[in-house]
């Protein structure tokens, strides 16, 4: 009877052991995420000043001149400042423009007027790129594009399809491109870019059957850019058939992220591992306990 007494004594107060030590690493796990919670809300809502300009690009030939007008919206709540605009069509540039700032809300239009060369009827793409800063003078850069017909319309079979993209150091975009028509196609392609991305083989030539589907790949390497920051990058494709060109382009958004943390991407099996030695280092403590709590004989 006095042994029983003091072995439910010896796992009583082995028992009170390993409850306190429960509760200890509890409220240690406990002020890691609370420190970590309030570290990501402090760093989330740091940033109050946004920037974001909607272009759009119309593009018109009359009696052989090339009518261009870009018109921005800053929709966001502070003013780009440095504003440039870049435009070209078909690799001939026009002569940039500047706006000293653009005001949170604020709308401005541009026009250019440029005779075109002897380029053979068809459709064409032009592509404006806009260049600006923020208040702390760091740079950004925008695409906008039009496609237009030039003595003549036509629609071309050659379509593009792409999908938004992340991108930490580097990415690979993929491109899809289909032959509509009933003829195989000499395309060339063109991979027109923000300031802040970089490809290194951004020009490419394929010949695509008749009702084909064909996919591209693009290599991407950041240079810049904030993180979660959105920047467009325009893909450009033509071709010429039975003397006529023809034009076709497409946007895909690419979004900048930071690389994903260690401890986030192998969160679960890091989780798992730490339960299981947990439990190990609980029975481990149960075991010495017990040890140094049996009677000496």
């Amino acid at each position: 009877m006095i042994k029983s007494c003091q072995r439910n004594g010896r796992f009583a107060t082995l028992y009170r052991h390993v409850v306190i030590e429960i509760r200890l690493i509890s409220r240690i796990l406990y002020a890691i995420v609370w420190v970590g919670i309030n570290v990501y809300c402090t760093a989330t809502f740091a940033f109050a000043g946004t920037i974001s300009l909607e272009t759009t690009t119309k593009t018109r030939v009359v009696d052989g001149k090339l009518d261009l007008t870009v018109t921005i919206t800053n929709s966001g709540n502070e003013a780009a400042t440095r504003v440039m605009l870049h435009p070209e069509v078909q690799g001939l540039e026009l002569k940039p423009q500047s706006l000293d700032s653009l005001a949170s809300g604020e709308t401005l239009s541009v026009t250019w007027k440029r005779a075109l060369p002897s380029w053979p009827p068809g459709t064409y793409t032009a592509v404006v790129r806009v260049v600006f800063a923020d208040a702390k003078g760091e740079p950004f850069t925008g695409l906008s594009f039009n496609t237009f017909s030039y003595q003549e319309s036509g629609r071309s079979d050659v379509v593009l399809e792409g999908a938004p993209l992340g991108l930490e150091d580097e990415a690979i975009l993929g491109i899809s491109v289909k032959n509509n028509g009933n003829t195989e196609k000499s395309v060339s392609l063109r991979l027109v870019l923000p300031d802040e991305i970089r490809c290194a083989s951004p020009n490419k030539r394929l010949a695509l059957p008749a009702r084909s589907e064909a996919k591209e790949s693009f290599a991407l390497t950041r240079v810049s850019g904030l993180t979660e920051g959105s920047y467009p990058v325009v893909l450009i494709a033509r071709y010429l058939e039975q003397g006529k060109h023809y034009s076709t382009a497409v946007a895909v958004e690419v979004a900048v992220v930071d690389p994903v943390p260690f401890i986030r991407r192998h969160r679960r099996a890091l989780a798992f591992v730490t339960g299981v030695l947990f439990i190990a280092y609980l029975g481990l403590q149960f075991k010495r306990k017990q040890t140094r709590m049996e009677p000496k004989e």
